[in-house]
């Protein structure tokens, strides 16, 4: 899975493994259905189009309620900047901004993104 390809994808599930809150993004186009995830190990914030300032402060200790606000949502662009950081765009005029720098509490990547979890089967 790459950033290219989470637009026009749907986060259908918010959640948190060991210590990593996570997307679930389905892609709807492919035959069947498949999904990936985003893991989170570094700071990120949600803002809204035309906010000023870096977005509402996450409670690193419970980031899930803040995630919530991104589930059913359309993925509208994705890109990852020059500085490692990745800025996923949805269909409300919600942004997700993820840092690419790590944290001190970061294990190894500041983000990244699973293989597809459901691949399509080929025809037998």
């Amino acid at each position: 899975m790459t950033v290219e390809q989470l637009p026009g994808t749907l986060v259908v599930e918010v959640g948190e493994r060991q210590a990593w809150p996570f997307l679930t993004f389905l892609d709807t186009e492919s035959d069947p259905e498949r999904e990936m995830r985003l893991y989170l190990d570094t700071d990120w914030r949600i803002t809204e189009a035309g906010e000023a300032g870096p977005g509402a402060a996450v409670d690193p200790d419970n980031p899930l309620p803040e995630l919530v606000r991104l589930n059913n949502r359309h993925v509208e662009g994705a890109v990852q900047n020059a500085d490692g950081s990745l800025d996923i765009a949805f269909d409300d005029n919600l942004t997700l901004r993820i840092s690419g720098e790590p944290t001190a509490t970061t294990a190894g990547e500041a983000w990244w993104l699973s293989p597809w979890l459901r691949e399509p089967q080929a025809d037998r």
